[in-house]
C-alpha cells in the first residue's frame, strides 16, 4: 500500500472511530434519559416488593437499552461503518441478530458493572440504584418540579449515578466497537492485513 493510500486509510480510521463516539454519546443520552424516566414514572410503586428496588432499576435499564440500541444500530448501519467487506451483511437476519445478541451481551456487562458498583458505594450508606432525578410528584412546569433537580446536581448520589454510568459505558462501548468491527462490520482484506502488521 503505498504512503498516501495509507494516510488515507488511517484518516478513514480515525473519522469510523469518532462517527462511532458520536453515536455512541448520541445513544448514550437517549439511554440515560429513558433509564431515568422510567425510574421516575415507576417511582415508589415497586417498594411493597422485596426486591423493588433491584426491579426498579433493572426496568430502567431494560428500557435505556432497548432504545440505545435501536438508536446505535440504525446511525451505525447506515452512517459509521463505511469502509466494510460487504455492507449488506449488516442488514441481513443474521447481522442484525449479531448486532443485538454483542449488544445484549454488553448490557449484561454493564448491568453488572452497574449493581457491582452500586452494591459497593451501598456500604457506604449512598443508594444510587434508587436515584431519580425527577420527582414524579409536580409537573414539569412547576416551581416544585425545579427546585427538585436543582437539588439533585447539589446532590453527591447524583454524581455517583454518572460516575457509575459514565464509567459501564466505556466499557461497553469498548466491547461494542471491538465486536461489531470483527464480526459484523468487517474490513476489506487488505485493511485487515494493514493492521495485522502495525
Amino acid at each position: 500500500m503505498s504512503e498516501n493510500n495509507l494516510t488515507n486509510k488511517q484518516y478513514s480510521n480515525k473519522m469510523e472511530v469518532l462517527r462511532f463516539l458520536i453515536v455512541g454519546i448520541i445513544a448514550t443520552i437517549f439511554d440515560l434519559l429513558t433509564k431515568l424516566i422510567v425510574n421516575t414514572v415507576i417511582g415508589d410503586s415497586l417498594n411493597s416488593l422485596n426486591d423493588g428496588n433491584f426491579t426498579k432499576t433493572f426496568l430502567g435499564y431494560l428500557a435505556g437499552f432497548i432504545v440505545g440500541v435501536i438508536i446505535n444500530y440504525l446511525l451505525s448501519t447506515f452512517w459509521v461503518f463505511k469502509n466494510v467487506k460487504d455492507d449488506k451483511k449488516s442488514k441481513t437476519l443474521k447481522g442484525i441478530m449479531l448486532f443485538f445478541l454483542f449488544s445484549l451481551l454488553g448490557f449484561l456487562i454493564g448491568l453488572a458493572i452497574t449493581y457491582g458498583l452500586g452494591y459497593l458505594i451501598s456500604l457506604g450508606g449512598i443508594d444510587i440504584l434508587d436515584f431519580k432525578l425527577f420527582s414524579g410528584e409536580s409537573s414539569f412546569f412547576s416551581a416544585e418540579f425545579w427546585q427538585y433537580f436543582a437539588s439533585c446536581l447539589t446532590d453527591g448520589a447524583f454524581w455517583l449515578y454518572i460516575f457509575v454510568f459514565c464509567f459501564q459505558t466505556i466499557v461497553v462501548l469498548v466491547w461494542n466497537y471491538v465486536t461489531r468491527k470483527k464480526f459484523i462490520y468487517i474490513a476489506p482484506k487488505e485493511d485487515q492485513s494493514e493492521n495485522n502488521k502495525k
